[in-house]
């Protein structure tokens, strides 16, 4: 799925979590000296204000509000959180994977 579509099946309560992690993946690539992959930049986020206004929690991958500079290629790692009962759930086991993978 692209995440436009991600954020569609947030928005109309299809799916409830959705996690991206695919810049931090990479970032830990980088670092090891492997090739990193296609990850999702900015412009892939383009409907992320209208999923927010829908209740969508989005973030990014440390927990915080999603920054990402508005170019063509920074890799971007987001979470959706279809709302903040579901993020109060999943997220302290996630950051916990996320560490254990030293990827946060």
């Amino acid at each position: 799925l692209s995440p436009g579509g991600q954020l569609h099946e947030l928005m109309t309560g299809r799916d409830r979590l959705l996690v991206d992690i695919r810049g931090l993946l990479f970032d830990r690539f980088r670092r090891e000296g492997r090739a990193p992959g296609h990850a999702c930049h900015p412009y892939d986020l383009a409907a992320s204000l209208v999923a927010e206004e829908a209740g969508v929690i989005i973030t990014d991958g440390r927990g915080l509000q999603l920054a990402a500079p508005l170019n063509t290629t920074t890799d971007v790692t987001w979470i959706g959180y279809a709302n903040a009962a579901i993020r109060q759930q999943v997220e302290p086991r996630l950051r916990e994977v996320l560490a254990k993978y030293s990827l946060i």
